[in-house]
């Protein structure tokens, strides 16, 4: 049992939970604190889409984030929350959709007590894009976004806008074994180019900026 479907087990016995999705020595003194990645999955996600999470979209780029950061990412799924995992988020307008669940998330860390600092974000995971073209939105450097299931490395842009990457830090890569991919910050999927599933350098090192004033 991987560690996403572990932290849903103990979502559905009423539990709460915080997890990481890497080993970690937490009584050494010179540990950072870890990235918390709160996830709210939309009432719209089958089953299946949530089984393939954790392989698909969150294991590769969260093992990622914790090599550039040295930090634990930890995941706290949230399912079946009316207000939050209901949210209408197809409103025709993607900075007003944002704008929307952001005013949700205020009321969320407001209400649950949730800290309010660089290392804790807040997203809505949905099945479908918020419009034709757009997949994802997050604010930059802010703690909330919306991510769409229907491109695998969505969850991990939209994350990287959070912790201040733009999409000038993308990269493609023309060279890249098999065949030429694109990593996490490019500006938009193309259809015939891979995923390079990281991060690109010049990214690693705007988010480890971005971080390092952080405990």
């Amino acid at each position: 049992m991987n560690v996403f479907t572990a932290a849903l087990a103990i979502v559905f016995l009423g539990s709460a939970i915080t997890t990481s999705t890497l080993a970690a020595d937490r009584d050494a003194p010179e540990a950072k604190l870890p990235i918390v990645l709160t996830l709210f999955l939309h009432d719209e996600l089958s089953d299946q889409d949530i089984r393939n999470l954790d392989t698909k979209y969150l294991d590769w780029f969260t093992k990622d984030l914790s090599a550039i950061t040295a930090r634990d990412v930890q995941i706290v799924p949230i399912l079946r929350k009316p207000g939050y995992t209901d949210f209408d988020y197809r409103l025709g307008d993607a900075d007003k959709s944002l704008y929307e669940w952001d005013q949700r998330v205020i009321d969320y860390v407001i209400g649950e007590q949730k800290p309010r600092d660089k290392r804790h974000k807040y997203l809505l995971i949905t099945k479908d894009n918020l419009t034709f073209f757009v997949k994802g939105i997050a604010g930059l450097g802010k703690r909330s976004a919306i991510a769409s299931m229907t491109a695998y490395r969505t969850i991990a842009h939209e994350v990287g806008h959070t912790l201040g990457a733009t999409h000038s830090d993308g990269e493609f890569h023309a060279t890249a074994a098999p065949a030429p991919c694109i990593t996490n910050m490019f500006v938009e999927d193309i259809f015939f180019l891979k995923n390079c599933y990281r991060y690109s350098e010049q990214s690693a090192q705007v988010i480890r900026n971005y971080l390092k004033d952080t405990p």
